[in-house]
């Protein structure tokens, strides 16, 4: 046997064939055109080894994406093969079907007409690419995505209020708006704020500052129908070295908790007992540049 070192290695070449042309055209149901849209096309691939693998199976997917134009027309092209088209933003989807014998296939897409958001920054600055997050209570739904590089998005149609969590990059404009039915198909302009703040400080059993303790602060909305939660983390930090940690919070109203990280603290309750807990929420209503302090917490050592 040759030794391994003396081997010639040869590289591996894989030809990828141009595929089938998939064109179409997606729109919303007012008429105009669905522009920067994400579309994945995903293929469920057989393994090599049996099909009967179930969990072999599940894992080999084969995903491309196009994006859509000014005019809401998109192109890609593809292999055989059945496909679930994905929309990158609301998890709508429909299946595609590309035979041996297809020359070219056409895919047109309705889609409902969602918000259209832009940003600015109070002194009248683009904002830039920004973060955001979006809660629906009418089924419960928070998701996260980033706005294009000119803090511009789209948001899914909805039909009662519901919370707008915006914050630039460098976390340093933020803000925290209401979106309600009238929106729809309408562009709306929001004004971003300087960041407030959450600030914290903690100390141990002996009174000393805690040093190095991570703490994170999220939006959270609790769900009554199956008392489930859904949280949104809006950032973290350590304590330095005074215990104290601060955390910027876009202004607005929003329910949140506080939490603390490999530590507890014990808090007294009426039955003369005690409970320990990480956790501390609360309703925080900030103003721009207004910082809202929690206070000074004792860490307890739980045997």
């Amino acid at each position: 046997m040759v030794p391994h070192e003396w081997q010639e290695h040869v590289p591996l070449l894989i030809t990828l064939e141009e595929g089938i042309p998939v064109r179409g055209r997606i729109l919303y149901d007012n008429g105009t055109p669905a522009t920067d849209r994400s579309l994945e096309f995903v293929q469920q691939v057989e393994p090599v080894l049996g099909a009967g693998i179930s969990a072999v199976r599940n894992a080999l997917r084969i995903s491309r994406f196009s994006r859509t134009n000014d005019d809401g027309a998109f192109e890609i092209f593809l292999l055989p093969g059945e496909y679930a088209v994905r929309d990158g933003l609301w998890n709508q989807s429909q299946t595609l079907t590309i035979a041996e014998t297809d020359t070219e296939k056409q895919l047109d897409w309705t889609m409902p007409t969602p918000i259209f958001v832009e940003t600015e920054r109070e002194n009248g600055l683009p904002t830039g690419r920004i973060d955001y997050s979006f809660y629906t209570p009418e089924n419960h739904r928070l998701y996260s995505s980033s706005s294009n590089d000119q803090g511009s998005f789209v948001l899914d149609p909805i039909t009662e209020n519901s919370v707008l969590y915006l914050s630039d990059m460098s976390k340093r404009y933020g803000i925290v708006e209401t979106i309600t039915p009238a929106m729809v198909g309408e562009t709306t302009r929001f004004t971003l704020k300087p960041m407030g703040n959450a600030s914290v400080t903690l100390v141990s059993a002996d009174g000393n500052p805690a040093v190095g303790q991570r703490v994170s602060l999220s939006m959270q909305f609790y769900n009554p129908k199956d008392q489930s939660t859904n949280e949104f983390r809006i950032g973290s930090a350590v304590t330095d070295s005074e215990g104290k940690a601060v955390i910027p919070v876009s202004p607005g109203n929003i329910p949140v908790v506080l939490r603390l990280h490999e530590a507890t603290y014990e808090l007294p309750i009426p039955t003369g007992g005690r409970r320990m807990q990480s956790d501390i929420r609360k309703e925080l209503n900030l103003s721009p540049g207004e910082t809202f302090d929690f206070g000074t917490i004792q860490l307890r050592e739980v045997f």
